[in-house]
């Protein structure tokens, strides 16, 4: 069947909790990468729809507790994508409120309003432009995580924390300018 398909496409939802670092599921990008190479026909990997399920509150919004979670998800999801299985292209699951089983998948609150990780996953897609992965970077401090991208003009380093704080010193022979989470330069 992958003869009559352009691309192999892989769904990587998970349920969140409290905690601060959530990592892709990348056993199911690891699949899917074989699975097309056994069938004799490697394709383009696709995550055509990922996400962080994150408790509702009496109005099926999201407790404020999970704002960060979701909109730091939204970020670490795609950048480890493109690191673990060398996926080609990548798509947050769903923009609008979606609430399935108790449980929150959009970056939209009921009465429309954005929810933190809108913010955080238009800065991604702004800074990250072409999104030609370069590589993750290495002699990072403990807990820190970070990957080196290319937007189709410079060099674009992704960082963060798994959890808490961490101070990185980062050389480099240009200007290096620092965006958060949500986009703030």
């Amino acid at each position: 069947i992958l003869d009559y398909s352009d691309v192999f496409n892989v769904h990587t939802h998970r349920s969140g909790g409290t905690g601060s670092y959530y990592s892709l599921t990348t056993p199911i990008l690891e699949n899917g990468r074989a699975l097309s190479v056994i069938y004799g026909a490697q394709k383009p990997l696709w995550v055509t729809e990922s996400g962080i399920r994150l408790p509702v509150d009496g109005s099926n919004n999201l407790y404020s507790t999970y704002l960060t979670t979701q909109a730091r998800y939204a970020v670490t999801s795609a950048v480890e994508a493109f690191d673990s299985a060398g996926v080609d292209e990548y798509f947050y699951f769903l923009a609008r409120h979606y609430i399935e089983d108790g449980r929150e998948f959009g970056m939209f609150s009921s009465n429309d309003m954005p929810y933190p990780s809108t913010a955080s996953y238009a800065a991604l897609t702004y800074h990250l432009g072409e999104a030609k992965y370069k590589g993750e970077l290495r002699y990072l401090p403990d807990g820190v995580k970070g990957y080196m991208f290319n937007n189709g003009e410079e060099d674009v380093a992704v960082m963060w924390t798994k959890s808490g704080k961490s101070y990185v010193q980062l050389k480099s022979d240009r200007d290096v300018t620092l965006v958060s989470l949500v986009g703030e330069v």
